[in-house]
């Protein structure tokens, strides 16, 4: 039934979208282009899915991403096909903006008739640098989904994250997401694994050394 895969697919896709790489973006300085690749798992107690992701972020602002969720709903395992638009309005930069912000939208596909689904969320991120190659980058968002077929069946959700990004070298990171989606019938906890590659930066004006990994 329409409505209720909406309901059980909101979540979930929801906590796919904060763990995996449909936000390359948020661990890069302004200025500095680059692209990830991303596996995620998430489940809560009806249904689970397994996404890979890859997407595209032009000067750390605005990211573009794709991805393909297969997922478990009983005995049926359809498939569903994501793409999403990342915007920073504001980046962290100590000390002018202690926080930086993302607006994403995004609409999944799913088969079998899952039908379609779209999001809007906004994000707050902080970056913690714990060394020279670690840091934390805990979020906050909420996020409102729809169905685009089904009237009236929509959710708010909220989010939390805590990435672990792992910087080797200066073009490569590795970044770990557990998070939560928690909306009035579901927690959804979730796990997401991302390689982000850097591109040469482009001069933007210097950032605070505090900013840096």
């Amino acid at each position: 039934m329409l409505t209720e895969r909406v309901t059980l697919l909101t979540c979930l896709i929801t906590i796919l979208h904060v763990t995996a790489s449909y936000s390359q973006g948020a661990y890069l300085d302004k200025g500095t282009d680059g692209f990830g690749v991303g596996l995620a798992f998430a489940r809560n107690t009806e249904v689970e899915g397994l996404t890979w992701t890859a997407g595209y972020s032009d000067n750390g602002i605005l990211d573009i991403s794709a991805s393909v969720t297969k997922l478990r709903i009983g005995y049926e395992r359809p498939l569903s096909w994501g793409f999403a638009l990342t915007f920073y309005p504001v980046k962290q930069h100590m000390p002018t903006w202690p926080l930086s912000i993302a607006i994403e939208a995004a609409v999944n596909i799913t088969t079998e008739g899952g039908g379609t689904v779209s999001s809007l969320g906004i994000y707050l991120l902080k970056r913690i640098r714990l060394s020279r190659i670690v840091s934390l980058q805990p979020l906050v968002g909420a996020i409102y989904a729809g169905s685009l077929e089904a009237q009236g069946q929509s959710k708010t959700a909220f989010a939390l994250g805590l990435p672990v990004v792992f910087k080797p070298s200066q073009k490569t990171m590795l970044v770990i997401t557990p998070g939560v989606v928690v909306d009035e019938d579901y927690g959804t906890p979730g796990i997401g694994l991302e390689l982000i590659f850097t591109i040469p930066e482009k001069t933007i004006g210097a950032l605070d050394d505090r900013d840096a990994f």
